[in-house]
């Protein structure tokens, strides 16, 4: 079935119309705007549940399973307050230390840094050309001047959180963004893609920009369970997980929690795929109007300047601020599975707050799809909204639209 926005409200418009002529009196049509104007959405909270293991996981290139990786040399890091102590194959890499700073020059194949500790005053910057293994191992790291793990390299990037692991990164509140040609973007930042695994948990406290931030593309497989909180003061755009060439969830439970005024949860310049696995995403912000231009950017739990495709999982947004959106994309929407639930609180000021809205065409072939918005459309799709024959849209009004198989 095909229809566009014109069509869609015309017929919402007749369904109420044709309401309000049944109804025997006053008091009648009084109940039901009322019942439409105090509408109930779902809840939307962060959720670090177990997963059914049994699921499997799929869309992973071979070249981004680290268990096809050959180790060839271990490096131990072991982080105290004020100190990190090398072990192992040290003389692989060119590791310089500064109290519990590290600069690492990664020029060999096959390197798997370990790190364990806990320094609230250190952080890894790792230089290089050749791609490279971290696993987290109870570590705990915040850097107060910069990020608490700083890629410079642009190759492949794995972090394995080990096995019933719980880490945490946190960077400092005020540190340039670029300084001397190195890039700091956020708590962590990675010029490489970066795919993350292991059956561990991470904790990311962003305070300068981003929480995640990588200038290739971001991968979550199963097992990793990753909760991103960003809460920023400055005027800069920030986002809970950023990416220029994409985010892909393959499995694995991600939270990711933003109080930032034009702040995304999860931000890709290119697209961004659900396979499988978890995403929860709370925003909590106001449009970001820059000063010179008066340009506004508004906040939102899910933005892609490309295609958001959903082949599976489970995805849920809470966006709570004026002109805020749930999921907004530049290109298609396409849900082949899984579930989708949004939710947008916000006021219709400076900016119009949207449940889902994309600027191409929005398909649904299967799955279930709920998005509610408070004081503007719960779905706006500028061009056609295509949703198959076995689908049925089970309700809709002026603030809800429900779409299941």
């Amino acid at each position: 079935m095909r229809t566009s926005n014109y069509i869609k409200y015309l017929l919402a418009y007749v369904t109420i119309a044709s309401v309000f002529a049944c109804k025997s009196d006053d008091s009648d049509i009084s109940d039901y705007i009322y019942q439409l104007e105090n509408e109930t959405y779902p809840e939307i909270k962060h959720d670090r549940s177990q997963l059914d293991p049994n699921i499997p996981e799929t869309g992973v290139a071979t070249e981004d399973m680290v268990e096809n990786v050959e180790t060839r040399y271990t490096i131990n890091i072991n982080f105290t307050d004020d100190d990190a102590i090398v072990t192992g194959n040290s003389s692989a890499a060119r590791i310089d230390k500064d109290g519990a700073h590290i600069r690492i020059a990664n020029t060999r194949s096959g390197i798997k840094y370990i790190l364990s500790g806990t320094s609230h005053n250190g952080s890894i910057t790792i230089f290089g050309d050749k791609k490279f293994i971290m696993e987290f191992k109870d570590l705990s790291l915040k850097n107060p001047n910069g990020p608490a793990i700083n890629n410079q390299c642009k190759k492949t990037c794995f972090v394995v959180l080990a096995d019933d692991t719980e880490n945490r990164l946190e960077d400092g509140v005020d540190y340039p963004i670029e300084e001397n040609g190195i890039q700091s973007k956020g708590a962590f930042f990675s010029e490489g893609q970066t795919i993350f695994s292991g059956n561990g948990k991470l904790d990311v406290y962003g305070h300068n920009k981003h929480g995640i931030a990588c200038d290739d593309y971001v991968r979550i497989r199963k097992g990793a369970d990753i909760y991103v909180n960003v809460y920023k003061h400055q005027n800069v755009s920030a986002s809970g997980i950023k990416a220029n060439d994409g985010i892909y969830l393959n499995g694995g439970i991600v939270n990711v929690e933003i109080n930032s005024d034009g702040g995304k949860g999860t931000n890709s310049e290119d697209s961004i795929k659900i396979y499988g696995g978890r995403l929860t995403v709370l925003t909590y912000g106001a449009p970001l109007i820059d000063t010179n231009t008066n340009d506004t950017t508004s906040s939102a739990g899910i933005k892609c300047n490309m295609a958001y495709v959903q082949y599976g999982g489970d995805v849920a947004i809470h966006s709570n601020g004026n002109g805020t959106k749930g999921l907004n994309s530049n290109g298609n929407i396409i849900i082949n599975q899984g579930s989708l639930n949004v939710v947008t609180l916000g006021q219709n000021n400076i900016s119009s707050p949207k449940g889902i809205k994309t600027d191409g065409d929005m398909t649904v072939s299967g799955g279930y799809i709920c998005s509610y918005s408070k004081k503007a459309a719960p779905l706006d799709v500028a061009g056609t909204l295509n949703y198959g024959a076995a689908s049925f849209i089970q309700s809709e009004t002026k603030k809800s639209v429900t779409i299941k198989f």
